[in-house]
């Protein structure tokens, strides 16, 4: 499986609900389209993501670090090196291992 685009939309929120600290009548989501090599009923098999509400839409972060982060990776590095002939799935996990240009890994963690 390889991922031969990754297209990056900012979308409206629009949604009426509010509560104590947040309204998100203007806030916007960043939604993701990855597309791979791989075929199902005459179509692209594509995976889609989106960030979470309350937060706003991160088009430069995804644009400038964290796509080409993904189009520069070696395909076989993402995939979950899972026994064979098992389906070997694109394992989110990797993709930590990638950094662009001089740029730090990324470390995941939570702030207590």
């Amino acid at each position: 499986m390889r991922i031969v685009e990754v297209r990056e939309r900012t979308v409206p929120m629009a949604a009426s609900m509010t509560n104590a600290f947040v309204s998100f009548a203007r806030m916007t989501a960043s939604t993701v389209a990855i597309v791979s090599d791989v075929v199902r009923d005459a179509a692209p098999l594509v995976g889609f993501g989106f960030n979470s509400n309350g937060r706003y839409a991160q088009k430069g972060l995804l644009e400038e670090r964290f796509i080409p982060r993904l189009q520069l990776a070696d395909p076989q590095s993402l995939l979950d090196p899972g026994p064979e002939p098992v389906r070997r799935d694109v394992a989110p996990q990797h993709f930590l291992d990638h950094p662009v240009d001089r740029e730090p890994p990324l470390v995941l963690e939570r702030n207590h």
